[in-house]
This record gives structure tokens, sequence and C-alpha cells, in this order.
């Protein structure tokens, strides 16, 4: 009987050490990335938008997609360092929602923000140097999500 405690007790260490070994950092999406998958996704490069305003004349490099059928929004900022991306990532948060509300996750390279703000639904997250956000009305937020997803966000 000790033997097979022993042995199942081996076999759970093995089991536990070798699926951490799969487990990576998540990285940041490059411009290209974005635009690789928003088009897989069906979205189409191009537009305007008005929350980035605020913060486009920091970031390097701005990328901008919308789904015309559906209204949905997304949209890539690069900024030169971590701290211009958290301070983009703060002014749009409290853009999105400026009485709060919503759901949190920070740390200090990674932030997200989900919140429904009547008829729309906002997700903002930043990874290292860069901050992706959507916008879609609460009947096309599965697109936002599905695409938060596919880039790891």
């Amino acid at each position: 009987m000790k033997r097979w405690t022993k042995l199942c007790a081996a076999l759970l260490c093995a089991a536990v050490f070798l699926s951490a070994a799969g487990c990576s950092a998540r990285s940041p999406v490059t411009s290209d990335g974005f635009k690789k998958e928003a088009q897989t996704m069906g979205f189409e490069i191009g537009g305007d938008d008005d929350a980035s305003q605020t913060t486009e004349t920091q970031a390097q490099e701005t990328v901008h997609v919308s789904k015309a059928k559906t209204a949905t929004e997304l949209t890539f900022l690069s900024f030169a360092d971590g701290d211009s991306a958290q301070a983009a990532y703060a002014a749009l948060k409290k853009q999105f929602a400026p009485n709060g509300g919503g759901k949190v996750v920070e740390a200090a390279t990674y932030s997200k923000y989900t919140v429904t703000v009547g008829e729309l639904f906002y997700t903002l997250s930043r990874m290292d140097t860069t901050v992706v956000y959507g916008k879609a009305t609460l009947a096309n937020q599965k697109e936002v999500e599905d695409f938060f997803q596919a880039i790891h966000y």
C-alpha cells in the first residue's frame, strides 16, 4: 500500500511539473499581429476613433479597425514606454466610464478593464507598452471578447 501511495504521489508531481513547463508568459501583440487577426475576424482597417484622439498624439503607432455591419470597433496603440501606456490606459478607462464600475484586473505589466455603459460594452487592455480596446453594442459584445481572446489579451 505504501508503494502505491508513493507511486501516485510521484506521478502527480510529474504531471504538475510537466504541465507547468508548457506555460509561458503573455507577450504583447504587434500592430501587424493586430491587423492580421482583425482581418481574419472580418474587420476592416482604417477609420476614425474619437476615444483614441486623446492618447493618439503620444502613441508611436495607432491602428483602428471596425465592422460596419455591427458598428464594433477595435483600436491598437503602441507607446515608447510602459509609463506612457499606463497613462493612456488610465485616461481611456476614465473616458469610457467616468463614474467608475466595471471589472478590473491590474498588475505591473498587464491591466484589463471591462464595463457596460447603457447599450455599449467596452474592453480596455494594457500589456507592456501596448493598449488595445474595443467598443460594441451589447448584442455584439462577443465579437470584442473573441478578438481579445484571440490576441491573448
